[in-house]
């Protein structure tokens, strides 16, 4: 959901049962009014004072769903604080017409406090986090007097620190998840760099580390990274606006999504010839980086990975086999004349093909084998934006919508299917005006993300989709009881109350980039099975009253937080992956201790056990 208000200082209070919704009375600051807003999904309360505190308080469409003893989610959000003294002490519990709530996570945000308070600056010295809290982030407060933070035992996520050169952190001694070490906050056995603390122009990152997970350090000019770090991680020195070079060890494998993206003053850095990944946008903004080159096992460029790298100018690519695959908008807003030095004719041709394909990238570019230019002039081919319209056309009972500027290109849908089939299968290519097309989405949706019902769902048995970009909104077909998703490059989900689903089988390709989104309500599922997927999201598989195994095989890169709940009667997940997967605090909180998780390696286990699942984890054989 979208708040229309500005968030400064937030406390998320996870709520236990239906709230009764009453107006609220309440005294407000000036250029502040008390609003309320209503729509289907949802009722949120702005701006309301509770000791001179500022809440907003949301109430999500899960209660309308399940109006009866059900598991609704609420959300009540502290903006911003203004008591007097030298002492801000966040509220264990907050009353909310008539009843106490815990406050579970803090965000401290006064970036537009000045802006309504002209004269009000952040006061205090100390702060003082709860025993209740789990999650406490700083990054956009402004206390310019601030000396020390309490940190409680309960608090696993502490972050938004390196700007304060006088603060002090004092973290509880039986804190079981964080702890200060080396001028830092490192996860208890120091495995991850979770948060630098005071202004640091130079950092040597502790031996042993093998995850950096912090951004925004605004002073940040240098950083020694150690041996045994492995994978640097979404957004890790994300606008640390200083840092001029990076040298990666040898043994990093992984650079995650936007991980120096607005690095402006980023020069130069040295990559390992392992490396294999590099996340999307990851050196995107970075203005002055001239010259970089991409390891023999990196297969993908991927989408803006180098955009608005405006003085990228020499591109080195050390495959000898085949030119790594080129997303579009990869190399957008480079250097005009940016070389590429390839080692041989085979690369050079497949890379040539895939820059002057791309419908938005380079400009004059050159392809060079050692010093020789075998391929000038290289523009990629731009989609022309005028006269651009929608074209709807339904065949054979599939009603497929183009985008059109007078030559089709991507994406093409299917919007909604007529057939009376108990198996449906998609097909991948659609002919209009005698040219074949290919179909890349697959979305059930109006324009406005509604789901719709197609026809279909009122035979469909089985539903059959390969080799599409994405699949989603299926919602509400009630004679469904298997799906099988194989080689989905991007997205998948929401699958929604299927009451008769028992299976869901999805693949991804061979880099592994498949998000799955949401799994959830369907009564009958049984069985969820996964092959080479990116990303199990927050959220992804809920309220499955009757699912019992999970597993995930090939490759996977990471579960988020709170990834599987209310999904009571499971009893086994499986992971296959053989190397280590990025598993964030709390990805198992949902799932019952009675559940047994099978893992490949010592590795994926003790990973599991860092997220804070309390249950029975067994190494296979």
């Amino acid at each position: 959901m979208k708040r229309i208000s500005v968030i400064l200082l937030s406390a998320i209070i996870c709520l236990t049962s239906l709230l009764p919704i009453n107006a609220l009375g309440a005294t407000f600051p000036d250029n502040y009014k008390w609003e309320y807003s209503h729509d289907k999904d949802s009722y949120t309360y702005y701006n309301v004072n509770i000791n001179n505190i500022y809440y907003d308080i949301e109430i999500y469409y899960d209660i309308f769903s399940t109006p009866s003893g059900g598991k609704g989610t609420y959300y009540v959000y502290a903006k911003f604080a203004k008591t007097k003294g030298d002492t801000l002490t966040i509220p264990e519990t907050i009353n909310f017409q008539g009843r106490n709530f815990k406050v579970n996570e803090i965000f401290i945000d006064d970036q537009n406090l000045e802006s309504h308070y002209k004269k009000w600056k952040m006061p205090y010295k100390n702060v003082i986090i709860p025993d209740s809290v789990e999650s406490a982030h700083f990054q956009y407060a402004k206390f310019t007097n601030i000396k020390k933070i309490y940190v409680p035992k309960k608090t696993q996520v502490l972050d938004g620190l390196s700007d304060y050169p006088n603060l002090k952190v004092i973290i509880d001694k039986n804190n079981p998840y964080i702890k200060m070490k080396n001028g830092a906050i490192y996860s208890k056995n120091g495995k991850k760099l979770l948060s630098l603390v005071n202004s640091k122009k130079t950092y040597k990152v502790s031996k042993g580390t093998t995850k950096i997970d912090f951004f925004g350090i605004k002073k940040l000019e240098k950083v020694y990274l150690p041996a045994s770090l492995k994978t640097i991680t979404f957004g890790a020195f994300r606008r640390c606006r200083n840092i001029k070079t990076v040298k990666i060890n040898s043994r990093t494998e992984k650079i995650g999504s936007c991980a120096f993206e607005k690095c402006t003053s980023l020069e130069r850095i040295d990559l390992p010839k392992n490396l294999e990944r590099i996340g999307y946008s990851a050196f995107m903004d970075c203005y002055s980086l001239k010259e970089f080159v991409i390891p023999k096992k990196v297969k993908k460029v991927k989408s803006s990975t180098f955009e608005n790298c405006t003085e990228l100018s020499r591109v080195e690519i050390l495959n000898e086999e085949n030119s790594p695959k080129i997303d579009d908008e990869a190399f957008v807003n480079t250097a005009e004349g940016i070389e590429f030095i390839v080692k041989n004719q085979t690369v050079a041709d497949q890379l040539k093909e895939q820059l002057s394909n791309n419908t938005r990238g380079v400009k004059k570019a050159k392809i060079l084998i050692g010093d020789k230019v075998v391929y000038d002039n290289i523009n990629c081919r731009p989609i022309k934006s005028l006269n651009s319209y929608n074209i709807i056309t339904t065949q054979n009972g599939i009603k497929y919508k183009f985008h059109s500027d007078g030559g089709l290109y991507n994406t093409n849908r299917i919007k909604n299917i007529y057939l009376k089939s108990k198996k449906i299968k998609i097909p991948n290519t659609v002919k209009y005006r005698d040219k074949i097309y290919d179909i890349d989405v697959v979305d059930f949706s109006q324009d406005l993300n509604d789901p719709i019902i197609p026809p279909s769902a009122k035979t469909c048995e089985k539903f059959i989709a390969d080799n599409i970009k994405e699949l989603s909104e299926i919602f509400k077909w009630n004679k469904l009881k298997e799906i099988k998703a194989t080689n989905i490059k991007d997205y998948f989900g929401p699958i929604r109350k299927c009451d008769k689903l028992k299976k869901i089988y999805i693949s991804g390709d061979d880099e592994a980039l498949t998000f799955i989104s949401e799994i959830s309500n369907n009564k009958s599922l049984k069985k969820i099975v996964t092959k080479n997927v990116g990303t199990i999201s927050r959220d992804c598989i809920i309220n499955c009253e009757n699912l019992k195994t999970i597993i995930f095989k090939g490759k996977l890169s990471y579960i988020q937080r709170k990834s599987i709940y209310g999904c009571d009667k499971l009893k086994k997940i499986t992971i296959e992956a053989e190397k280590l997967v990025e598993v964030s605090n709390k990805a198992f909180e949902g799932v019952p201790e009675n559940c047994k998780i099978y893992v490949k390696n010592k590795a994926v286990k003790e990973a599991i056990k860092e997220s804070g699942f309390k249950g029975n984890i067994i190494v296979m054989k």
